[in-house]
């Protein structure tokens, strides 16, 4: 009768006997069965690491790797790269398929990636009492906050600078109380690196303090 060949394994064989009717007996045997009922394994992962903040800023490649113990991978079946594209916190590409060269076949896609391409937006407010401020300027110290945004990775600092000067960090509202005229630049930066560009969005405040007062003389006039 026929015989079922249903385990794993390359080169198998089987082997049948006939009788005839005096009582002899031949052997034939049915060798190089390879069977594989197992699917090939494939798996994605990114070319490059996210920052130390788990963000990338820009596209994401996904390399796959296929692996099959029996038969083998079908090389032609592997896929090519896959590019992650647009901004997200839980990005991830299509479902991919391989195959092996029993035609066994198996799918996998990679997800968790995070991309964030839009910088943070930064203001700045300063008190408008008219008891503080008088044509424009400011008669003592002006209290400075500043507040940053972001919607996808978060802001990871806020920074300002003076008159052009070396950057500070921003940790709270602070007073300013140089005399004269001065500028504060101000922008921040997201947990994906992305930067604020201070000149583009006119991150900028001017202050003019003057507290010192007037002075004022007499003088006798001649009569007239």
């Amino acid at each position: 009768a026929p015989t079922l060949l249903n385990t794993e394994g390359a080169g198998q064989s089987v082997t049948g006997t006939a009788h005839d009717r005096a009582g002899n007996a031949a052997d034939a045997t049915f060798s190089g069965v390879n069977i594989d009922l197992t699917p090939p394994t494939l798996t994605g992962a990114p070319t490059t690491d996210p920052n130390e903040n788990g963000w990338y800023n820009g596209d994401v490649n996904v390399h796959w790797t296929a692996d099959d113990a029996l038969s083998g991978v079908d090389l032609a079946t592997v896929p090519a790269n896959t590019v992650v594209t647009g901004e997200g916190s839980n990005l991830g590409t299509p479902v991919m398929h391989v195959s092996d060269k029993a035609g066994n076949t198996a799918a996998a896609s990679y997800a968790g990636i995070h991309i964030d391409r839009t910088a943070p937006k930064t203001t700045a407010s300063v008190p408008t009492d008219p008891s503080l401020l008088k044509n424009g300027w400011y008669t003592g110290p002006v209290q400075v906050s500043l507040l940053g945004s972001d919607a996808l990775s978060g802001v990871a600092a806020t920074k300002y600078s003076l008159d052009g000067g070396p950057a500070a960090d921003y940790d709270g509202s602070f007073q300013f109380n140089l005399g004269g005229v001065h500028t504060i630049a101000f922008w921040s930066v997201d947990n994906a690196g992305n930067v604020e560009d201070k000149t583009a969005h006119g991150n900028t405040i001017t202050l003019k303090i003057d507290n010192i007062d007037p002075t004022i003389t007499g003088a006798r006039g001649n009569g007239d």
